[in-house]
């Protein structure tokens, strides 16, 4: 079931070419049907799919919207939260940077005790 999540179980094309004879044996055509792997591939994902959709909050489920398969959704939801990682660590630095400590910034403050820390304890 992991190859739903990380795209190592690819999805089958959803259709594929046959060959068809006619009874006379002279004439051969090719036609597009349903391939039958497909249809057996997509049931587990989208059973998995939708387990995975019905335990996200009202937040991200839109994430999710218009996404075909489990390993879309996850893809999505990753590249989601990534942005959102970046974002908050951005703002959180700026926080830091504009917080002081008497005279000291609060980063430049904290940067110093580690230096003394480090020049007492080992010189």
């Amino acid at each position: 079931m992991g190859g739903f999540l990380d795209g190592t179980c690819p999805k089958p094309d959803e259709f594929i070419t046959k060959t068809v004879t006619e009874s006379e044996g002279s004439i051969t055509k090719t036609k597009q049907v349903v391939n039958p792997l497909d249809t057996a591939w997509r049931r587990p994902d989208r059973l998995l799919r939708g387990w995975v959709v019905g335990t996200l909050s009202e937040e991200v489920l839109g994430v999710s919207v218009g996404l075909e398969t489990l390993v879309e959704v996850c893809k999505s939801f990753a590249e989601h939260c990534d942005h959102n990682a970046q974002d908050r660590e951005f703002f959180l630095m700026q926080e830091l940077h504009l917080q002081s400590c008497g005279s000291y910034f609060f980063l430049s403050f904290f940067q110093g005790q580690i230096q003394r820390k480090y020049i007492n304890k080992n010189c």
